[in-house]
């Protein structure tokens, strides 16, 4: 495990996971605004909903906390396992075995 940590290629594809999850969470927010008949509702998180805002006649907001350790948690393995794909591509360009 230390090796891979270690591993500059694993590293780049790990947080070049967490950049990809980052701003899916960001386009989540700008995409996800609803007009209800009571309220201007903004909806966050992906995959899963993390926060709701509600503003209007009834103003509310909501941070489901199931959905952020879900978010979490699927932003980390989906960046580990980017990471073991970026390791396996890059040690197989880097072999001196290459023909």
């Amino acid at each position: 495990m230390k090796e891979l940590i270690r591993n500059k290629s694993f590293v780049l594809g790990f947080i070049f996971g967490l950049i990809i999850i980052g701003l899916l969470n960001k386009f989540t927010a700008d995409f996800s605004q609803v007009v209800t008949w009571h309220c201007y509702r903004e909806l966050y998180g992906f995959p899963f909903l993390q926060y709701e805002r509600c503003d209007g006649d009834i103003t509310y907001t909501h941070l489901y906390w199931l959905g952020v350790i879900g978010n979490i948690l699927f932003a980390i393995t989906f960046s580990f396992i980017l990471g073991l794909i970026f390791k396996s591509i890059w040690s197989k360009f880097s072999s001196k075995n290459l023909k």
